[in-house]
């Protein structure tokens, strides 16, 4: 299959009711713009995804349960988390806990198309990284190739 024609079975999945799921895969959604975590939040809950969404560096750490005072760590199937984050950015979480493995996949969301921040970011295991603005379908259809809905991880 080509990768047009990939893209378009995800793009025909994100306008289907088909999407929704009664187990659904977990993303951690780490967006310091409240507007941008809205939009991203409705979006994958609409593609069958539960969110569960922290808005600065030190509660990504904090639900990744990388803190020595953190609680149970949630499960999740996928990270997007952008860079630059109040607090601890996204590629300092991820330069620290890149040796600790078990951690899922994650996206990196960047304002700067800094090649040394996307080198580093490459090195420290994002499987993807959109530059902002972005176009919400894109990263959907990457999530969705990631990390399916429950309902078509059997068939993709």
């Amino acid at each position: 299959m080509s990768q047009s024609q990939s893209n378009y079975k995800y793009q025909q999945l994100l306008l289907s009711e088909e999407c929704f799921s009664e187990s659904t895969p977990s993303v951690l959604l780490a967006e310091a713009d409240k507007e941008v975590r809205k939009l991203l939040k409705y979006s994958l809950t609409k593609c069958g995804y539960s969110v569960i969404e922290c808005s600065h560096g030190i509660e990504l750490m904090r639900r990744l349960g990388t803190f020595a005072t953190a609680d149970k760590p949630d499960k999740v199937d996928l990270i997007i988390t952008d860079i630059c984050m109040p607090g601890i950015s996204g590629i300092e979480i991820f330069k620290e806990i890149k040796n600790e493995g078990g951690f899922p996949p994650f996206i990196l969301i960047s304002a700067s198309r800094d090649k040394v921040h996307c080198n580093q970011a490459k090195s420290f295991g994002a499987v993807s990284i959109f530059g902002n603005p972005f176009d919400v379908d894109e990263l959907l259809v990457k999530v969705m190739k990631i990390v399916p809905p429950e309902s078509h991880r059997a068939t993709t």
